[in-house]
């Protein structure tokens, strides 16, 4: 018997957002070990990759370790970080990179156009096309509407089924209402968050932290939390660190 799938949340997500300053674009981002291999699901944008390799060495892991690299969709907050890792087979869904391929920067702000075409020359691009197992107790699936071709993946693992729903079910609320903002197609993406629903244990959200799906429960495994140092004395010394920390636990459909 293949030993069980793990994951570690590298970074939680984070569902916020400045009126003054944009989208805070902090994304769920994992590792997970399977069939003897690491894959890391997502990248994150490049506010976050030094942190990113900071935290893949405290666990013995170089770039070049990493043997898969899994991108949910193509936006540039969840696909920056693909020139990091210059050994792992990059997976993307087929339709998700041919949609982005035909993205209009000056329409379509949200996609890296010039990414999309190093992953797309890229001789380790493996494209998929539908729900596809990636390795033992890892499945990619299909769950468009946040973009056409975004994939979650869903692991087996000791603690039950794991859906890394990703920008499918960005936060609980999404899940919870079964609908969401910033959807290319409201309908694909209800349907997706039923999906989600109908299969998880526990789903880790594209930009908020990890809940627990026990019938009409939904109850967060983690605590909130992020912090932004600010320089805002008159001291070169000195900063100020604002903590944003939540504990709500459990909320009813």
């Amino acid at each position: 018997m293949a030993p069980p799938v793990t994951f570690d949340t590298l970074f939680q997500g984070f569902p916020g957002w400045s009126p003054t300053h944009g989208r805070l674009a902090w994304p769920s981002l994992a590792l997970i070990k399977a069939g003897g291999k690491n894959v890391l699901f997502d990248t994150g944008h490049y506010g976050v990759h030094k942190l990113l390799l900071e935290k893949l060495a405290e666990r013995g892991i170089s770039p070049s370790d990493i043997d898969v690299l899994v991108l949910s969709h193509s936006h540039w907050d969840h696909s920056l970080g693909f020139p990091l890792f210059p050994r792992a087979e990059v997976v993307i869904g087929e339709r998700e990179l041919e949609w982005a391929l035909k993205a209009n920067p000056a329409e379509n702000t949200t996609v890296p156009l010039y990414v999309m075409e190093h992953i797309a020359d890229c001789p380790r691009l493996k494209t998929l096309k539908g729900d596809t197992e990636l390795l033992p107790g890892v499945t990619m699936i299909d769950t468009p509407g946040h973009t056409p071709g975004h994939m979650s993946m869903v692991l087996e693992t000791a603690e039950g089924r794991v859906v890394m729903a990703q920008d499918a079910v960005k936060n609980r609320a999404e899940f919870l209402a079964r609908r969401a903002d910033q959807t290319l197609d409201a309908a694909a993406t209800a349907a997706s968050i039923e999906r989600v629903a109908s299969i998880a244990n526990i789903v880790i959200p594209g930009h908020d932290r990890a809940f627990r799906v026990e019938g009409d429960r939904v109850t967060y495994t983690e605590e909130l939390r992020a912090e932004i140092l600010a320089k805002i004395s008159t001291s070169m010394e000195e900063s100020a660190v604002f903590t944003i920390c939540l504990k709500q636990a459990t909320a009813q459909g």
